[in-house]
C-alpha cells in the first residue's frame, strides 16, 4: 500500500476516532481497515488526552510503518518515521487541513461523520452490537451533484468512540481486541532520539 494512500487512510481513521477523545477510557484497540481488496492493521492507543496510531506498510515490519500521534492537550500532532527516527509536527487540531474535523460540539455524534453531516442530514438509526459491545448506529447523508453519499458510525455506548465505520469512500474500519487499560505517557510524543524536520511549506494559493 502507498504513502499516500496509507496517510489517507489515517485522515480518515483520525476523523472518527478523535473527537470524543477527551472523555474516552484509556485503552489499547487492533485496528482493521479494507478499502476495496486491501486490508491494513495496525494499533490503537488511547491515553488521557492523547491517541496513537499505528499502521505499518503492508508486507513489512512495524518499524518500518507510519506512527501519529494527537496530544489534544497542545493541540499538536506528530507524524512519525520510525524507518528514518525523524517526526513532523503540526501545531493546530488533528488533520490540519481538516480542522473541521476535530472541533465537535460536545456530545454529538453527528461530529464523528463531518464529511456529510455539517451540510446534509445525520441521525440515529438504531442499536446493534459490534463485536459483542453495544453500539448505536449513526448515519449521515448528502446529495452532491444529484448523487446521495453517506456515512456512517457505529459509536461504542461505553467508550463513546466510533469502534466501526463507513466513509463516503466506501473505506470500512473497525477496532478488534479492545481493552482498557492505563497507557504510559511517553508512547504519545516523539522519542528524544527522533530529528525533527520542518512542514513543508505550502503553495501558495491561486485565489
Amino acid at each position: 500500500m502507498s504513502g499516500k494512500c496509507i496517510s489517507c487512510i489515517f485522515i480518515v481513521f483520525l476523523s472518527v476516532i478523535l473527537p470524543t477523545i477527551s472523555r474516552a477510557q484509556e485503552l489499547t484497540a487492533d485496528v482493521v481497515i479494507h478499502r476495496g481488496s486491501e486490508q491494513t492493521r495496525g494499533k490503537l492507543l488511547r491515553g488521557k488526552n492523547a491517541v496513537r496510531l499505528e499502521l505499518p506498510e503492508e508486507g513489512r515490519g512495524a518499524t518500518t510503518g507510519t506512527v501519529v500521534i494527537y496530544d489534544q492537550a497542545r493541540q499538536v500532532t506528530y507524524f512519525l518515521n520510525p524507518a528514518m527516527k525523524s517526526y513532523v509536527e503540526r501545531p493546530g487540531p488533528a488533520g490540519g487541513g481538516i480542522v473541521g474535523l476535530f472541533v465537535p460540539q460536545k456530545d454529538n455524534p453527528c461530529a464523528l461523520l463531518p464529511h456529510v453531516s455539517k451540510q446534509g442530514d445525520c441521525r440515529q438509526i438504531g442499536a446493534e452490537q459490534v463485536n459483542g459491545r453495544s453500539t448505536e448506529k449513526w448515519q449521515a447523508t448528502q446529495t452532491r451533484g444529484g448523487r446521495t453519499i453517506t456515512e456512517y458510525a457505529w459509536v461504542d455506548s461505553e467508550l463513546h468512540i466510533a469502534i466501526k465505520w463507513q466513509t463516503i469512500d466506501q473505506v470500512t474500519g473497525q477496532l478488534d481486541n479492545i481493552h482498557v487499560v492505563s497507557q504510559p505517557a511517553s508512547l504519545f510524543a516523539p522519542p528524544s532520539d527522533y530529528r525533527k524536520l520542518e512542514m513543508p511549506a505550502r503553495a501558495p494559493s491561486s485565489d
